[in-house]
C-alpha cells in the first residue's frame, strides 16, 4: 500500500489535533447555498481584536477546510456545554495557511 501524500497526512494531524482540543461544535448554512457545515469541532475563546483599545470580541478559531468560504457577514451558532448561541461574523482573518478566526457579534442565545 502507497504512503498518503504529505498534504493528507498534514491534514489528518491537523484534524485529530483540533477535535482533541475543540471546546465548542459550530453549524454554519452558508447563504450561498452551499450544503451546511455541521458538528465542526472549533475552539471558543475572548480574543483581542485591537491591543491598543483592549476591545475583545467572542471568537473562534477552525479549520479552513471545515468551514470553506466562512466570511463576513454569515450567521453561525456555537454550541457550548449545552448552551447554544447564534452569531453574525464581524469579520475572519488567517492564523496560518490551514487555519482561520472568525470574530463574533452576539446574537442570541437559544436552547440546546
Amino acid at each position: 500500500m502507497p504512503r498518503p501524500p504529505f498534504a493528507a497526512v498534514m491534514d489528518r494531524i491537523d484534524r485529530v489535533s483540533q477535535s482533541m482540543l475543540a471546546d465548542a461544535l459550530a453549524n454554519w448554512i452558508p447563504s450561498s447555498g452551499e450544503p451546511a457545515c455541521e458538528g465542526v469541532g472549533v475552539l471558543f475563546s475572548r480574543e483581542s481584536v485591537d491591543a491598543f483599545s483592549g476591545k475583545r470580541m467572542d471568537a473562534i478559531k477552525y479549520l479552513l477546510s471545515d468551514l470553506p468560504g466562512l466570511r463576513k457577514g454569515e450567521c453561525i451558532s456555537v454550541v457550548r456545554g449545552g448552551v447554544a448561541a447564534e452569531y453574525e461574523v464581524g469579520n475572519t482573518d488567517l492564523l496560518t495557511a490551514t487555519r482561520g478566526i472568525a470574530y463574533l457579534n452576539s446574537r442570541r442565545e437559544v436552547g440546546a
